[in-house]
């Protein structure tokens, strides 16, 4: 990549780049298959309800276990 201002060309090594897109609609653009060639797509389904709570209860479970008060933790 070149570095803004001066132009001058920058090696990247040793790193991951981890990017996600929803699907275009609101003002946001389809993925050109320019771009999306770079990466190696993986599709998800939107989560269910269920899926969503289980997974925040949990972190939220833990959270509060880290020093909080039984009052606080049974709200």
């Amino acid at each position: 990549m070149y570095q803004r201002g001066e132009w001058n060309w920058k090696d990247v090594n040793g790193t991951t780049l981890v990017a996600c897109a929803a699907p275009p609609s609101g003002g946001r653009a389809v993925l050109t298959p320019r771009f999306s060639r770079r990466f190696n797509m993986l599709c998800m389904p939107e989560p269910t309800a269920g899926t969503l709570t289980t997974i925040f209860s949990q972190i939220l479970k833990n959270f509060l276990a880290s020093g909080f008060q039984e009052k606080v933790k049974n709200l």
